[in-house]
This record gives C-alpha cells, sequence and structure tokens, in this order.
C-alpha cells in the first residue's frame, strides 16, 4: 500500500498524511481520499 500511496501523491500532487495512510486499506480508500482532497 505504501507504493501505491507514494505513486499517488507524486501523480496527483495530493500529501496523503502518515497518520491518514493507516486508514486506507484498499486501493478504493485511496482514491476517495484524493477525490476528496482535491474538491
Amino acid at each position: 500500500m505504501v507504493e501505491v500511496v507514494v505513486a499517488c501523491e507524486e501523480r496527483f500532487g495530493v500529501k496523503i498524511p502518515d497518520e491518514k495512510v493507516t486508514d486506507l486499506a484498499t486501493v478504493g480508500d485511496a482514491v476517495n481520499f484524493i477525490v476528496n482532497a482535491a474538491a
């Protein structure tokens, strides 16, 4: 999951705080976080 988070941060220019990363259990969770962060 760490690789997914790092790739998302680089690709979408979104910083995902370490304390939030532990809440991301699936790729869908990461997508939802990015969508909400971009809104």
